[in-house]
């Protein structure tokens, strides 16, 4: 190929542009995939209970910890209500944490209690 025209040249400029946008973007969801996948194996491995949970207070991942320490498995937690390990009295704790994260506000670390499965 050879190039005969200032056309033919930005051409040429725009195809490498992108290849090596493409290179520079797949390299970058590989290393995030990456991360993710460590950070994934860390939360599952760890022996402490972390739950995650949408903004409606709905299961969203339960790791092994939390199964031990409540004693349901993933399949039984994820998709109901948090409420699931809180019991009646201590429900209005919840309600205001999901408050304060709605608000963008910060939760500041507390003590509470939490039930096991088959505790009312």
């Amino acid at each position: 190929m050879s190039i005969k025209q200032p056309a033919d040249l930005v051409r040429l400029a725009l195809f490498v542009g992108a290849g090596l946008l493409i290179a520079r973007l797949s390299d970058t969801l590989r290393r995030a995939e990456t991360d993710r996948s460590q950070l994934a194996s860390i939360v599952e491995s760890s022996d402490d209970a972390i739950i995650g949970q949408d903004l409606n207070g709905v299961v969203t991942s339960w790791n092994g910890g939390a199964q031990q320490l409540f004693g349901y498995p993933a399949s039984e937690a994820i998709g109901r209500s948090i409420t699931l390990i809180i019991p009646a009295e201590r429900r209005s704790e919840e309600d205001e944490v999901l408050r304060r994260i709605r608000a963008g506000l910060r939760v500041e670390p507390f003590e509470t209690v939490r039930r096991r499965e088959g505790r009312q």
